[in-house]
């Protein structure tokens, strides 16, 4: 039996409770702590957006795609090109699957089958959006056949002018369907220009058959290589092939000066016109389109380029502006 010594004085309950709940280490105030029931962070942990994920969450894989991507000087046959790493690796598979490696073998042919049923697919998807976008242009063709024919019935215009139905131009076998012509009424100046480029290379073309012979250092009219480059992306109803034999014998008869001021008329009308739609004006680019399409004609003809012949023309007295336009 524990005597206790008379002189210490016994501790009180609430003396105890007092001692266990004062803060320190590991117990903090009373006031300061989480309520019973209550969270500590009602709005919860903030979610990550996509791209944070894909930058810090993805750091391999971003090394991968640069490492796969980046290129690579590679010497072939003595020719040096730059390949991607992904490129060199596919080649070094088909190396090793070609000397009989087994392993290589089936990844190659794994991989091949995979383009093939992946190719299909696309092929499979990319037929059925051209059969759903011709039903689309049918039932359009359709529905203009019917404004125009209800205006006729009337003796009125039609509400919707553009496009014309003579402008669908279908093909059954392809599940083709182009419109020659402006769509809306917002394409017409653009046409509008075309047209006036065709008149004045039409007219052009008269003006060199007005030529002598031995002022025609071609064996060609160029001019009306061009003109109906033009003619065929304009709409029916403005297109001239199917009677340009008659207009040209009509413009034959018309003298040479009156031809001349019907191409400056043409010429300034289709400036007028680029100028409005802000068409850039032909440069560098369009006269090296020019030289590679004339390359080959001029060449037969004994001419090296298209400037060899423009300085031949030059040579031969004819102005190479009224001859190659514009």
């Amino acid at each position: 039996m524990r005597f206790r010594p008379a002189s210490a004085p016994a501790a009180s309950s609430a003396g105890l409770r007092c001692f266990r709940n004062r803060p320190g280490y590991g117990k903090p105030p009373r006031w300061s702590q989480f309520k019973k029931g209550k969270s500590g962070n009602p709005k919860g942990r903030p979610k990550k957006t996509p791209a944070s994920i894909a930058i810090s969450e993805n750091p391999t894989l971003e090394a991968l795609r640069a490492e796969l991507g980046r290129k690579v000087k590679v010497t072939e046959n003595g020719v040096t090109r730059e390949l991607t790493v992904r490129e060199i690796q596919l080649r070094a598979q088909s190396r090793n699957a070609m000397i009989g490696n087994a392993q290589a073998q089936r990844d190659m042919y794994r991989q091949a089958r995979e383009l093939d049923e992946y190719d299909a697919k696309l092929a499979q998807e990319a037929k059925a959006r051209r059969a759903d976008l011709y039903k689309d242009h049918q039932e359009w063709h359709a529905a203009m056949v019917t404004i125009y024919q209800s205006a006729a019935q009337h003796g009125l215009e039609p509400k919707i002018v553009w496009p014309h139905p003579d402008d669908f131009v279908f093909d059954d076998g392809a599940q083709r369907c182009r419109i020659r012509g402006p769509i809306s009424e917002r394409d017409v100046p653009l046409f509008e220009w075309m047209r006036a480029e065709r008149d004045a290379l039409f007219v052009r073309s008269a003006l060199w058959l007005k030529r002598p012979s031995k002022a025609r250092c071609m064996q060609i009219n160029i001019f009306d290589c061009l003109w109906i480059c033009y003619d065929v992306m304009l709409p029916l109803r403005w297109q001239t092939c199917g009677n340009a034999a008659t207009l040209l014998a009509v413009i034959r008869k018309i003298s040479r000066r009156e031809l001349e001021e019907s191409t400056k008329h043409y010429a300034a009308k289709a400036d007028t016109l680029r100028a409005q739609l802000n068409l850039p004006s032909p440069g560098k680019a369009e006269y090296k389109v020019a030289n590679t399409i004339m390359k080959t004609v001029a060449q037969r003809l004994g001419y090296r380029s298209l400037a060899h012949l423009e300085a031949e023309l030059g040579e031969s007295g004819i102005a190479v502006e009224a001859y190659c336009g514009s």
